[in-house]
């Protein structure tokens, strides 16, 4: 057996404390880093699409904030395939219904603090629709549907 000398000790412990350098390893995770890094900048922060869904018929969302037993806005404008959204900012419970059209909607409950939404149906004709509240009969509003837009040729902006 050898026998244990304090110096050498010493030296081998301040052998282990001297940095030794860089490693190859995180030299080149560096150098990948940095080309990503120079390319998301030269790219301006974002790389090209490559594949995106074809965009379906253009349709718009439209809202309408049932509040003081009143409709805001009290008309909206919307063609068929639009959405329109309801939200019950009242602290009443609301029954929706367009009448003379009930296969539109007929008695929808809208709890306070809540939210309904539903498509203007494809095939509806255009006119004024008449919005009401079956619970509070004052509750009224307007739906103009206009004609639906005409579609685009494909891969062409519409004019």
């Amino acid at each position: 057996m050898s026998d244990f000398d304090p110096e050498d000790y010493a030296d081998k412990l301040a052998q282990l404390k001297e940095p030794k350098g860089i490693s190859a390893a995180w030299v080149v995770m560096a150098l990948v880093a940095m080309l990503f890094i120079g390319l998301n900048r030269y790219l301006g922060g974002a790389t090209e699409v490559l594949w995106q869904a074809e965009p379906m018929e253009e349709t718009s969302v439209h809202h309408m904030i049932l509040y003081h037993h009143t409709f805001e806005p009290a008309v909206v404008f919307v063609h068929p395939r639009d959405r329109i959204v309801l939200s019950n900012e009242d602290a009443d419970v609301h029954a929706l219904a367009v009448i003379g059209h009930e296969e539109i909607l007929e008695d929808e409950v809208i709890e306070p603090e809540t939210s309904f939404a539903f498509v203007v149906p494809a095939d509806l004709a255009p006119g004024e629709y008449v919005l009401t509240c079956t619970i509070h009969n004052e509750m009224r509003a307007k739906i103009v549907v206009a004609a639906a837009p005409a579609p685009s040729p494909a891969g062409k902006p519409a004019e």
